[in-house]
């Protein structure tokens, strides 16, 4: 079971499935308009980050070299130490780095986790702003208030009903309703939509994520085989627990999706079938046939059942 919302980037709720007004948690699927800090504080002038540093900036990559290295080649650019970030290690998300790094007894760094880029941003962010670094993910820091402020405005949402809690690599994260973040994802891909002041930093933020897919996510990556897939037309990006925000460039469009039990495995083809409905189809079809439907094996590694996905009108 999950919840679909289809909003117009003019703001309008074109259609949904189970509830597109409830509330959830974006998880990371906020990342791109947490990036508006980064963007609108001067910081890509001030230190000549690249695009390719602000697509990592909205990743949640697999800790592949070529992501810890451009985590690092952030953190030099600002004068900032790896001690500085308080997002914590975790194993890469990419097996081979992951086996690579046991094999070796390779300790795993703050770098290696999904979130090095955005807190590496972040730090430069404040920096950028004159503002503290030791407090950054402090949801009452400077920082932090703007990008709730931003999201707030963008998203057209009282930020009074904006639930902010803590996420798993430690920074703010934001309670929405469904359809709030569709068009948040609407504007991203469509940003004159959107308040004047962040028209240039959400296409900046988009541009950065279509040109470079595979720092956002990485191998055999979702949203990486996603924007690749659809050449420039779609601008996504998952979260944690079965959320998804994706927004559609020429159709003006954002599609918003929360899978009930946070199943990851539900998402892709639930996601994939949603811009199907909408008549949307990717430039490189085959490059998604493996995220359109799932395999499910036993332990012998036999098939025993598939994963796709059903709407109200697939079963009439």
């Amino acid at each position: 079971m999950g919840h679909v919302a289809i909003v117009s980037a003019d703001g309008r709720l074109l259609c949904g499935w189970g509830d597109p007004h409830v509330n959830v948690f974006a998880r990371s699927s906020m990342k791109p308009f947490q990036a508006l800090g980064l963007v609108m504080s001067g910081a890509l002038e001030k230190y000549g980050f690249t695009e390719q540093e602000l697509a990592l900036a909205c990743a949640s990559h697999s800790g592949e070299e070529r992501h810890v290295a451009l985590a690092w080649s952030m953190l030099q650019k600002s004068g900032t130490s790896e001690e500085e970030l308080q997002c914590g290690a975790h194993l890469p998300y990419d097996e081979h780095a992951s086996r690579e790094l046991l094999r070796l007894g390779i300790a795993t760094r703050q770098l290696h986790n999904n979130c090095s880029g955005k807190h590496a941003g972040m730090i430069a962010a404040a920096k950028a702003r004159a503002e503290s670094t030791d407090d950054y993910l402090d949801k009452n820091h400077p920082l932090q208030r703007f990008i709730l402020n931003a999201i707030a405005e963008i998203g057209e949402v009282d930020i009074q009903r904006i639930e902010v809690e803590t996420d798993g690599c430690g920074a703010p994260v934001f309670g929405v309703p469904l359809k709030t973040l569709a068009l948040l994802f609407a504007r991203l891909a469509n940003p004159e939509f959107a308040p004047q002041i962040y028209r240039d930093p959400l296409a900046k933020i988009a541009q950065a994520m279509n040109h470079y897919p595979e720092m956002v996510g990485g191998t055999a990556r979702f949203d990486t085989a996603l924007m690749n897939a659809f050449k420039e037309r779609i601008v996504g990006k998952e979260g944690a627990e079965g959320v998804h925000g994706l927004g559609v460039m020429k159709e003006g469009l954002g599609i918003a999706v929360k899978i009930a039990d946070g199943s990851k495995r539900a998402i892709y083809p639930t996601v994939l079938r949603a811009l199907e409905l909408q008549g949307i189809q990717a430039t490189d079809r085959e490059a998604l046939a493996s995220f359109a439907k799932g395999t499910v094996k036993n332990v012998a590694q036999r098939t025993v059942g598939e994963i796709y996905a059903v709407y109200g009108e697939d079963s009439n």
